[in-house]
């Protein structure tokens, strides 16, 4: 009975070791893989700002643009719970990593849309 209990224990450590060797395999995939959730929560703030004043020029207060980028964050978040789920599907058939490449390079385009346009803005308003 006492060597059955050990060799229980040992074999429930032996499957501990192994899931963390496995975890820190991907270890070189986690710290990429957050870079994109960061810039979107750097840039939701900047996005009610741009959009403020692209509708309401002039005007410090204004609640048009809240209310879209609530409906936009709205459609963002169901179009995450229905993408993801095919998204990982498609993960396990063509791999990981290009995966990871193309989704974070379209969220990064994305942005770099977005700081551009601040650009040309704001040479816009230097020169006129």
């Amino acid at each position: 009975m006492q060597r059955s209990q050990f060799d229980f224990e040992v074999q429930q450590k032996n499957v501990m070791v192994e899931w963390l060797e496995r975890a820190l395999a991907f270890d070189s995939l986690a710290v990429p893989t957050q870079y994109p959730l960061m810039a979107e929560e750097m840039t939701v703030s900047v996005l009610v700002d741009v959009t403020t004043s692209a509708l309401c020029p002039r005007i410090s207060t204004c609640s048009k643009p809240i209310y879209i980028n609530v409906f936009q964050q709205t459609i963002v978040g169901n179009f995450k719970m229905v993408v993801l789920p095919l998204l990982g599907q498609l993960s396990e058939e063509k791999g990981r990593k290009p995966l990871l490449l193309i989704t974070m390079s379209t969220t990064i385009f994305s942005f770099a849309i977005l700081v551009v346009n601040q650009l040309i803005c704001q040479l816009d308003n230097l020169q006129g």
